[in-house]
């Protein structure tokens, strides 16, 4: 996979301090344990407007992030909230350079979860 850091509009001259970046990967699907259910996925076209996402459960929370770069300006995105089996979501801009907040379509994975509990991980390399 590739990576990279997006800077905020004024201050993008084309580079960025060094940074060390932590990363998660999820495949898409869904599965349960305990009493936590969880569903990961992507949808595409998310633009400014709020956009409505549809899931298999009735989710307590969402994390999502852009996964593509759809034209020049920085952007991230927002969630206006849950509702059942739906989240809406949003790519907002950056205004630090101006107030132009339009923003082309963008692909967003999330990850989607219901229930409480604790999730444990492990690091691969331990059992290679």
């Amino acid at each position: 996979f590739e990576l990279t850091m997006q800077e905020e509009e004024l201050l993008n001259g084309g580079s960025h301090a060094v940074e060390s970046l932590g990363w998660v990967a999820i495949e898409a699907g869904s599965g349960s344990v305990g009493g936590f259910s969880w569903e990961a996925g992507q949808t595409s076209g998310v633009t400014d407007a709020d956009a409505s996402v549809a899931l298999d459960l009735a989710a307590d929370g969402v994390v999502a992030m852009l996964s593509s770069f759809g034209g020049l300006d920085t952007a991230w995105a927002r969630g206006s909230g849950i509702s059942g089996t739906t989240f809406e979501v949003y790519a907002q801009e950056d205004a630090s350079k101006d107030a132009e907040l339009v923003h082309k379509a963008e692909t967003l994975d999330y990850f989607a979860f219901e229930g409480s509990g604790v999730v444990y991980g492990y690091d691969a390399s331990l059992f290679v």
